[in-house]
């Protein structure tokens, strides 16, 4: 986030909390961004962060296919998170979401420049089909229909 190139247009929210919540907080401080970076805490409902939003970020070098990715996309946020296993089931490059290699800075700071600058009609139609994603391959009608065939299937194989 401190490496952007232009942080006068840039807010970054933090929600939630964990172990490192502290260290990041004193980066902040260090970076001297603590006009641009808000730290939550635990929130037990995330509509009001998510609403507020116009990307959903996730560094994870292990989280792949999260409810937070996911509870992002279904508010039609764009998605732009690292490249670790599940993360491809759900976003496609360029289509649904930005992706970038976890252990890639340059490549998460480009893409982030890049969402940034894309026009808010362009951000809010990549947003749109992360949505669709979501609400076509894991929307409670999809899962229900999944796990009825499944327990045909297996009422199949069983007998």
């Amino acid at each position: 986030f401190a490496r952007l190139q232009d942080l006068s247009r840039a807010t970054l929210t933090i929600v939630g909390d964990g172990g490192c919540r502290r260290e990041l907080e004193q980066l902040v401080e260090q970076l001297d961004l603590a006009g641009s970076v808000t730290f939550t805490g635990a929130v037990s409902d995330v509509t009001a962060p998510l609403r507020e939003a116009d990307v959903f970020v996730s560094t994870s070098v292990s989280e792949g296919m999260s409810n937070a990715l996911l509870e992002a996309m279904s508010f039609g946020l764009v998605p732009l998170v690292s490249l670790v296993s599940g993360v491809a089931d759900v976003v496609q490059d360029g289509r649904s979401g930005l992706l970038f290699a976890p252990d890639d800075l340059d490549a998460f700071v480009s893409r982030l420049e890049g969402v940034m600058t894309m026009s808010p009609d362009a951000r809010r139609a990549l947003g749109l089909k992360a949505r669709a994603t979501v609400e076509e391959r894991f929307g409670i009608d999809q899962i229900a229909l999944r796990h009825v065939a499944l327990y045909k299937d297996l009422l199949t194989h069983t007998h």
